[in-house]
């Protein structure tokens, strides 16, 4: 569930000397966050959208064309 300091001052990490290990990482994980970032954007727009046209679905103002 939650990872605690007193966990992690019992965990034994490996702390690279090479700057290319972390620039490569910090890419990797920046590009990650971002990915995160826009999905969850997407996410807050859909919902939005389903929130405006849900009600107009149910009430019958709009219709879903089946014929594709």
């Amino acid at each position: 569930k939650n990872v605690s300091q007193d966990t992690l001052k019992q965990e034994l990490v490996a702390i690279p000397n090479d700057n290319n290990i972390f620039d490569k990482f910090d890419n990797i994980n920046n590009s990650i966050f971002e990915q995160i970032c826009c999905l969850i954007k997407q996410n807050q727009q859909l919902t939005q959208l389903r929130d405006f046209l849900l009600p107009m679905l149910m009430n019958g103002q709009i219709t879903i064309n089946t014929n594709t």
